[in-house]
């Protein structure tokens, strides 16, 4: 039978083990929403690249145009729009960073909150910041398909144009 000293040991036990648990739940949802903000960050690079892609060509054009002919310019309005969507793509920046630690230490301070609450609490505001930057980063990603898609097209019927 177990006595309460045993019990209240165990008790003890459980909750630092739901506090470990909530620890660890806090630094998976961390390291999500990092990676996450490195995703936008590595398609916004990816963008820049396809705009300096885009208006490298623009000059190769521009510069080949006697050898091209009138039908050089073909090329101009597809390789601006793929530069104006891969801007786009770098205007998306409506990130969520997380909860304000502020806010919830001075949960703590005021003893409104126990520290199994505010981590409860904090893991519960990183999962609502990692569902808030889903959006956008999908946006990101749809934003720099469409501009790589149009730069595309817009080789081949250069290239078709420019053969016929």
């Amino acid at each position: 039978m177990p006595t309460p000293a045993t019990d209240e040991h165990i008790g003890i036990d459980r909750d630092h083990g739901r506090v470990a648990a909530l620890e660890s739940l806090v630094d998976l949802a961390h390291s999500q929403i990092s990676a996450s903000l490195s995703r936008a960050a590595s398609i916004d690079n990816q963008a820049l690249g396809l705009v300096a892609l885009d208006a490298a060509l623009i000059a190769v054009v521009v510069a080949a145009q006697g050898a091209l002919g009138p039908r050089g310019w073909v090329a101009i309005p597809g390789l601006t729009l793929s530069i104006v969507l891969g801007g786009s793509v770098l205007a998306v920046t409506r990130f969520d960073l997380g909860p304000e630690p502020e806010y919830l230490y001075a949960q703590v301070e005021a003893a409104v909150l126990s520290g199994e609450q505010v981590i409860a609490k904090l893991l519960a505001d990183l999962i609502d910041t990692d569902k808030a930057n889903q959006s956008p980063l999908r946006l990101k990603a749809t934003r720099l398909l469409i501009a790589v898609g149009v730069l595309i097209l817009t080789a081949i019927y250069t290239t078709v144009v420019l053969i016929l």
